[in-house]
C-alpha cells in the first residue's frame, strides 16, 4: 500500500505520495531548496523550543 503525504490547502487537501511530490519539487530546483531550507530551519526551532521546556520544567 502506498503511504500518502497529505498536504492542506484552504480549500483543498491534497494526497501525494513522496515520489509525486519528489517529481513535483524536481521541476523547480529553488523550490526544492527553500522547501529543505525551511524545513531545517523548522525541525531546529521545534528542538530548541523542547530543550527550553526540558531546562524550565526541571527546574
Amino acid at each position: 500500500m502506498n503511504r500518502y503525504i497529505e498536504i492542506k490547502l484552504t480549500k483543498h487537501t491534497l494526497f501525494l505520495t513522496e515520489q509525486e511530490l519528489g517529481h513535483l519539487l524536481s521541476r523547480d530546483v529553488d523550490l526544492w531548496r527553500e522547501a529543505i531550507r525551511r524545513g531545517k530551519a523548522i525541525l531546529r526551532a521545534r528542538k530548541e523550543r523542547a530543550r527550553e521546556v526540558k531546562r524550565n520544567g526541571a527546574s
